[in-house]
């Protein structure tokens, strides 16, 4: 009787661990009705020139070898 009490205690603390962590603020307002073909997030905001500039040295850079091989 001593262990099926503690056995249904360990699974009682570890059903409430649960149903408190599906509470999480990060959790709260997040979409759960997909649409397929539907984006329904919050939209981008266009980056500025200067972003973008330093968006495309950082792929040139991510690139590796930037000139192409051979005589």
């Amino acid at each position: 009787m001593k262990w099926g009490k503690l056995f249904s205690s360990v699974g009682y603390c570890c059903l409430l661990v649960f149903l408190v962590a599906g509470c999480r603020l990060e959790e709260q307002d997040r979409i759960t009705n997909y649409e397929p073909g539907v984006y329904m997030g919050v939209p981008d905001q266009a980056l500025n020139s200067s972003q973008r500039r330093n968006l495309r040295y950082r792929v040139r850079m991510q690139g590796g070898v930037t000139k192409p091989a051979g005589p």
